[in-house]
């Protein structure tokens, strides 16, 4: 054959002349400066694969799979791939990537900014400032934005609504201002609070006890208290108010009445009745009574029985008439005795 053996095991360097087309075979090849290599294939490895320089200023690395144990320096601008992607450095301090699609099948970290058209995880997307697909958002400090819609609430800046009114509800310091109506099943407090708030615009079909006194007052007309039609008012689950007519009531304290009691009244009824009593009094009247009765008719069909009975001219007291002008009886006058101007019938 053509193989020329040099030197045996002892032998470490072998020099040779130029030599075109001859091909050297050993364990390792050793350059002490450089290794020049003017053919067009190349360097052609143990398994083909090749390095080669065909086209002036690129290396080219053929093979399935190129590796490297150590760090890759690339002191040019970019790495460009088969099928056209590449990675960039143009700008100094920023990596382009361009590719239809960048996936990684792990985490990504990144000490700066990461810009691109859009950006997704598989599931949530962001692309020109919106985020769409989220799922939950988690942040461990403020989040803030221009405005917030979340299932048709919305919250921007001072104001919180539905979609279909977006200016609901306006905060401002110590302040919720609701441009609405305000629905709930219960409400807490005191309600020391509320003011301004017309009582024709609370509506309610019960006041459940409370635990203090509640006074009722208006610095400015009535407070008027108006049932349904046919309904009454019921204090105190005993006395009830309908149309005027008070029932129920086991007694009654006043400085003054006006109107007609109707009933009967038993006990004693002390003070002045000045005015006219006006219709029947139907009942049994038990007890005394103390004072004047003015300007008023009284008809009995029993008997009137007082310290004494006066209507201003003659007065009945202890049995005795005096000052009457006339004495008229339809029926027989007796007694022990009469005197009728000196004249004694005894």
């Amino acid at each position: 054959d053509n193989s020329v053996v040099l030197g045996n095991e002892d032998v470490t360097a072998i020099y040779m002349a130029q030599d075109k087309g001859a091909t050297v075979y050993g364990a390792t090849f050793v350059a002490s400066t450089s290794l020049d290599v003017t053919g067009a294939t190349g360097i052609i490895l143990e398994n083909d694969e090749t390095i080669t320089n065909s086209t002036d200023g690129t290396v080219l690395v053929t093979a399935p799979t190129t590796s490297l144990s150590g760090d890759l320096t690339v002191t040019g601008n970019d790495i460009t791939f088969g099928n056209g992607e590449s990675i960039s450095n143009d700008t100094d301090g920023t990596v382009a990537i361009t590719a239809t699609t960048t996936t990684t099948s792990g985490a990504l970290t990144a000490g700066g900014a990461v810009t691109g058209t859009s950006l997704t995880d598989g599931t949530a997307t962001i692309t020109s400032g919106a985020a769409s697909g989220l799922t939950t958002v988690t942040a461990s400090g403020l989040v803030s934005g221009g405005s917030l819609d979340i299932d048709d609430v919305v919250v921007d800046g001072t104001t919180i609504g539905h979609t279909d009114d977006t200016d609901l509800m306006t905060l401002t310091s110590g302040t919720v201002t609701v441009a609405g109506t305000v629905a709930a099943t219960a409400l807490t407090g005191d309600g020391s609070g509320i003011t301004g708030v017309s009582a024709s615009s609370i509506k309610a079909d019960d006041v459940s006890a409370g635990d203090a006194a509640v006074t009722i007052s208006t610095t400015v007309g009535a407070v008027n208290i108006t049932p349904a039609s046919g309904s009454a008012i019921v204090l105190d689950g005993t006395i009830n108010v309908d149309a005027g007519v008070v029932t129920g009531a086991t007694s009654i304290s006043s400085t003054a009445f006006t109107g007609a009691l109707t009933g009967n009244v038993t006990g004693n009824v002390t003070g002045d009745i000045t005015g006219n009593v006006t219709g029947n009094v139907t009942g049994g009247l038990t007890g005394d009574v103390t004072g004047n009765v003015t300007g008023a008719t009284v008809t009995a069909s029993g008997a009137i029985t007082g310290g004494s009975l006066t209507d201003g001219t003659a007065t009945i007291s202890s049995g005795a008439l005096s000052g009457a002008t006339t004495v008229t009886a339809s029926g027989l006058v007796s007694g022990g005795s009469l005197d009728i101007d000196d004249v004694v019938v005894d």
